[in-house]
């Protein structure tokens, strides 16, 4: 397949999971679960001018994969940035923090960038109020289910797209470092939420932190 030409058919929805299967000769295949209908992966879209990274409060970072590094892409809208990477066994930041606490503003349209910087697959679930099950762990009330959010795949210069999607998890392979979710998160859900990641053995190894609403 060439580089720059995705797929046409409709992405088809599935309840409750979200999973990146393969990136394939510059085009990126997803099968996406949530309470939404259906979506379309958007045409690849033309590099723009890389914002250099700028420090901003709380952890928050503009634009950068890295600090020192810039980032070509990113969804558009977007007025607040906070960098994740995951790693064996924690979520990490820029700043090299070890299951950090992330803070993000409510009322404003948040671009939530991820990377699995780490060797195997992770999960990355918002919620709150974790509880062992027979299967694991799950939360009593996930944030991905409460807010729409709309999640960007690139693969070089090629995106595929999902609007207003709402999912329980999103699994990330090993290599995939290029992934933002976009949401506006309302003030009523302002408060502590936890990042974690419930693959067997990683929570309970310590794979989760903090996420505050102000």
């Amino acid at each position: 397949m060439n580089r720059n030409t995705m797929p046409t058919a409709a992405l088809r929805l599935q309840p409750k999971k979200l999973f990146l299967l393969s990136a394939i000769a510059g085009a990126l295949f997803i099968v996406i679960g949530s309470a939404c209908a259906s979506a379309t992966p958007a045409a690849a879209t033309a590099p723009q001018a890389a914002t250099a990274p700028q420090a901003a409060p709380d952890g928050l970072v503009q634009v950068a994969h890295k600090y020192g590094e810039s980032h070509p892409f990113m969804p558009k809208r977007v007025e607040a940035v906070t960098e994740i990477d995951m790693y064996e066994l924690y979520f990490g930041n820029p700043r090299g923090e070890k299951n950090p606490v992330f803070r993000v503003p409510a009322g404003k349209t948040l671009g939530i960038h991820l990377h699995n910087e780490g060797a195997i697959m992770h999960e990355l679930l918002i919620g709150r109020n974790a509880k062992a099950v027979d299967a694991g762990y799950e939360y009593q009330e996930l944030l991905s289910e409460l807010v729409p959010m709309d999640l960007f795949f690139y693969y070089g210069n090629t995106k595929a797209e999902v609007g207003g999607a709402k999912f329980e998890e999103l699994e990330v392979e090993t290599g995939i470092k290029d992934i933002w979710i976009r949401a506006t998160i309302p003030a009523e859900l302002k408060g502590t939420w936890e990042i974690g990641c419930f693959a067997e053995g990683h929570y309970e190894g310590g794979m989760k932190a903090t996420l505050i609403v102000e």
